[in-house]
């Protein structure tokens, strides 16, 4: 049975750090977004919470700050290799996220994983997204329903892999 995870990871008191629970939060607000078989997580606290969602969904999509290189509020597709890779300066609670996949793998489970990254502006104290962040939060939900709504169908990713 394919089931979808989306989780949303970082902290809603550093600025555009906290793009993935927004993400998360206007997802959860709208009903019917998205489909029954799509379960939507706000990824704070410590990833051992989210070990039942991580470890029974068949695809996940995870929604977070990326430092990429790119202008502020850029939008990237990237694989777990592109993250983990520590060529583009990814945020430090990925560490964290990407090890839980990893303990999965070794218990046989791996769920096929995608990152939807936002290029910060600013991560500091903040309770607010950067305008240029904020902008592209529509953008981000609609890649986020074109994703699941593949990976449902048994599709591909549906839209090209970036590179940051």
């Amino acid at each position: 049975m394919v089931k979808v995870a989306v989780i949303g990871l970082g902290n809603t008191l550093l600025g555009d750090d906290g793009v993935g629970p927004r993400v998360v939060q206007e997802l959860k607000t709208r009903p019917g977004s998205l489909p029954p078989e799509v379960e939507v997580l706000e990824g704070s606290g410590s990833y051992y919470n989210y070990w039942d969602a991580i470890h029974e969904a068949s695809h996940l999509i995870v929604v977070d700050a990326v430092m990429g290189g790119g202008s502020p509020g850029s939008v990237y597709l990237l694989s777990p290799e592109q993250v983990t890779t520590g060529s583009n300066g990814a945020i430090d609670h990925e560490d964290d996220f990407f090890g839980i996949l990893q303990l999965a793998t070794w218990r046989g489970h791996r769920p096929r994983v995608v990152l939807v990254g936002v290029e910060p502006k600013e991560v500091e104290f903040s309770l607010e997204l950067s305008a240029e962040v904020e902008g592209r939060i529509q953008e981000v939900i609609d890649l986020v329903r074109r994703q699941c709504n593949a990976f449902l169908k048994g599709g591909p990713v549906t839209e090209k892999i970036t590179r940051c």
